[in-house]
């Protein structure tokens, strides 16, 4: 690992640089303090003696007119009841929501890929600390000795080292190719180091049941999940059901999105369900392994499940679940993001209790505000814990609009620079760093996001086009001058040496 050298900043040269000449820079960095900051906004409640549904219901409305969200399924459940079960808004179909509308779960289908793999570990199919290249004798990455240390446990928690940012297969590519993919993955860890949240672990795991199997993975997540469970609004492919389109946020506002479908990646992020199933899925989590009378895992396979295992970021990951505190009671959650879909389930074993807010709509830009089903889900699971049932932060719609003001003001600031940026040279070390540092910020808008992010332009573009499309005018702009400026300077110097010359 390596840590960055302390960097030294002449203030007195930099605040003199900003105000001469880089409008450039500065709104850049203002804005990006913007971005950072949470602003906390209070709101009021009173402890409720017992969960009123009612309430909840009306608190799921509101947020979903504040935020723009189109549609959204909610379950909640209650002492092993479902005491909430409901659709609210319309679906990218024109037709209102209901408990059986189908929503991609998007990094939800973790849990149920973990409960597939646990049930083959109990039948001796698998072994949680095998290592991957016993199963699949081609499993590489870039590091080939690195490859061959994870193991099936590293994988479902997370701990393998294969990096957030590993290569994938095309859009359409089956899972064998997308694991064939990682082979060009250079390691962030060594296996079992740390915790770094990485789909492909999950998709690496859901190969090793397949070849186990001798069965394609869809099949054996039917066969051992969704069946036995009946979740009968739970599919593996859009052709399975009906799956009205999700939205995509355009500058804060919610459009209708036709997205490819990715059958590679069921086990990480393409799973459909319904709030009706996932109350089933929630109530079925809560127990010790058993549904309906057929046992489909013992209780200390339940428990291993759930047990985190490693540190995250404030909780700590196990297997397709993350085990943490809300409200000072154990949460295990999951949230489930893609460019059309945003989900998030909570359970509170202590108090039998569970909640899963489903949305029709998303954005993958980053933003200092929860999106609303992550931001309803803690609400709610935080009611059902004795909290009052308010808004605790900025909403993600007010966020979204805020955003794109100070974007907006950014790519004016850049256009006014442009006509008002004086043309003469000023002496030759000034002129040229000027167009020097503009390309530097041209760059690092191109590098910057993948990095900071995590996603490639490609996902960028599938879940964020409107912010793809203000970088590239940012880009173009900034290099744009850096480039004018450059030939201004060239220009001047060839012109005082023919002067020289004369």
């Amino acid at each position: 690992m390596y840590e960055a050298e302390p960097m030294l900043i002449n203030f007195q040269n930099l605040r003199a640089c900003l105000r001469r000449r880089h409008s450039t820079l500065l709104p850049i960095v203002l804005w990006a303090g913007v971005m950072l900051t949470v602003f906390p906004a209070f709101g009021q409640g009173s402890l409720p003696e017992r969960p009123d549904p009612a309430a909840i219901a009306a608190h799921v409305r509101e947020a979903l007119a504040r935020d723009r969200v189109p549609g959204a399924s909610v379950a909640v459940i209650w002492e092993d009841e479902v005491l909430l079960l409901d659709g609210f808004g319309m679906d990218g179909d024109d037709q209102p929501v209901t408990p059986d509308t189908g929503f991609r779960l998007g990094s939800m289908s973790k849990a149920f890929t973990a409960l597939a793999v646990m049930r083959a570990v109990e039948a001796g199919v698998l072994s949680l600390d095998a290592t991957v290249q016993s199963v699949l004798t081609d499993f590489t990455l870039a590091d080939p000795e690195a490859a061959g240390q994870i193991t099936l446990r590293q994988l479902l928690a997370q701990t393998s080292g294969i990096p957030r940012t590993a290569p994938r297969g095309a859009v359409d590519a089956p899972l064998a190719a997308h694991v064939a993919a990682l082979a060009r993955a250079e390691p962030a860890a060594r296996p079992g180091e740390r915790h770094i949240y990485a789909s492909p672990n999950y998709l690496v795991a859901a190969r090793m049941l397949e070849v186990a199997e001798g069965r394609p993975f869809a099949d054996l997540l039917r066969d051992t999940a969704l069946i036995p469970l009946g979740l009968t609004d739970t599919h593996v492919a859009a052709a399975d059901g009906h799956l009205a389109p999700g939205h995509r946020y355009w500058f804060g506002f919610p459009f209708p999105a036709e997205l490819p479908e990715e059958p590679g990646r069921l086990a990480t992020a393409s799973l459909i369900s319904s709030a009706a199933d996932m109350a089933r899925f929630l109530r079925f989590q809560l127990g010790e392994g058993s549904w309906e009378g057929q046992r489909l895992l013992s209780p200390a396979a339940m428990a291993e499940m759930h047990q985190g295992t490693v540190e995250g970021d404030g909780f700590r990951y196990a297997m397709g679940w993350r085990d943490g505190r809300i409200a000072g009671t154990r949460a295990l959650h999951h949230g489930g993001i893609l460019p059309d879909f945003r989900g998030k389930m909570i359970l509170l074993p202590d108090l039998g209790a569970a909640v899963v807010v489903l949305t029709n709509a998303s954005t993958l830009m980053p933003l200092p505000a929860q999106p609303t089903s992550h931001l309803l889900a803690d609400e709610i699971a935080g009611y059902l814990a004795g909290e009052p049932l308010a808004s605790g932060t900025l909403s993600f719609g007010t966020v979204v609009l805020a955003v794109w003001a100070g974007l907006a003001l950014l790519l004016a600031s850049q256009v006014r620079s442009l006509w008002s940026r004086p043309s003469e040279t000023v002496g030759a070390r000034r002129r040229l760093s000027g167009p020097i540092l503009d390309l530097a910020v041209a760059a690092s808008l191109v590098a910057g996001p993948p990095l900071l992010i995590g996603l490639s332009w490609p996902d960028l573009w599938a879940g964020s086009p409107d912010l793809v499309i203000w970088s590239g005018l940012m880009v173009c702009l900034v290099s744009g001058f850096g480039v004018l400026e450059l030939w201004r300077f060239f220009s001047q110097r060839r012109n005082d040496q023919k002067s020289v010359s004369k």
